[in-house]
């Protein structure tokens, strides 16, 4: 007798718990319908596009990290003293 009230319990607590799933999943697909809005009217702002510099500024703290890393090796040792050429420049 004891075990058929265990079964008995474990099986209402199974069905309990199987009726609050179905119950739940019917409500999240009711929740999840595509809801038809073509006929619904929307009040909107209109501005005229201007061409403008924006001045603002943002500072952030944060840590820059490369995406590639490239290694620059000289074909002879030697010590480079100077720069002959600007920024852009082609140079051979």
């Amino acid at each position: 007798m004891k075990k058929f009230i265990i079964i008995l319990v474990v099986l209402g607590v199974i069905g309990i718990v199987g009726f609050r799933l179905v119950s739940n999943k019917k409500h999240i697909d009711s929740r999840n319908q595509i809801k038809d809005t073509s006929g619904m009217r929307v009040a909107v702002n209109v501005a005229t596009a201007t061409n403008r510099v924006n001045e603002k500024n943002i500072n952030l703290v944060g840590t820059v990290r490369a995406n590639q890393v490239i290694e620059i090796k000289s074909e002879v040792s030697g010590k480079v003293t100077g720069l002959y050429f600007e920024l852009g420049d082609y140079v051979t």
